[in-house]
């Protein structure tokens, strides 16, 4: 390649001043020094970013905390409790809601039945609101706690949408008018 470059600088030698030549010589080196650049970097015809966008891992936690529900004020208790039954199936404790297992268990299970009892009274008490939390907060056993907001909310629920529903259906037919009306 240099050898290409010097060729025609030795043929203007014999014909060109000095100080063309001088001119001649630098802007060969000049090509042959952007030619060398050329051929080390790579041809990236715009600036490219590396990619490093990193997410976040989708983890169990995290779905977990998405699930989380609202604070229960004492209304519309069965969306809340559905609502928190997904939740803390997600978190392995809902099992708790249904009481002890029944029959001889080890020492092993019961420790673990306790602890998952504590995180299940926890998260529960976790999302009722603060002047529910003072009400429930004395009982420590999750079935119990449990029950106890479903007999305390569950009926008063279940007879508004009762209501809700008997309002509904509620027609009657006279001769003078169609069934439509």
């Amino acid at each position: 390649m240099l050898g290409c470059c010097l060729f025609p600088i030795i043929l203007l030698f014999s014909t060109s001043s000095m100080f063309e030549l001088h001119e001649l010589v630098a802007g060969f080196v000049m090509i042959y020094i952007l030619e060398l650049i050329v051929e080390i970097m790579p041809n990236n015809p715009t600036i490219q970013k590396p990619y490093c966008r990193q997410f976040p891992e989708l983890t169990m936690a995290g779905f977990t905390d998405a699930l989380r529900p609202d604070k229960f004020t004492g209304v519309h208790f069965k969306r809340w409790q559905y609502k928190a039954e997904l939740w803390l199936t997600t978190m392995k404790v809902f099992h708790i809601s249904k009481g002890k297992p029944e029959g001889t268990i080890s020492d092993e299970d019961q420790k673990k039945f306790e602890d998952a009892n504590t995180v299940f009274v926890g998260c529960i008490l976790s999302i009722l609101a603060d002047r529910l939390c003072d009400v429930f907060m004395h009982i420590k056993d999750g079935k119990e706690l449990w029950d106890a907001l479903d007999a305390k909310f569950g009926a008063a629920d279940a007879g508004s949408e009762l209501y809700i529903m008997e309002s509904f259906h509620d027609f009657k037919m006279t001769k003078d008018l169609p069934v439509v009306q």
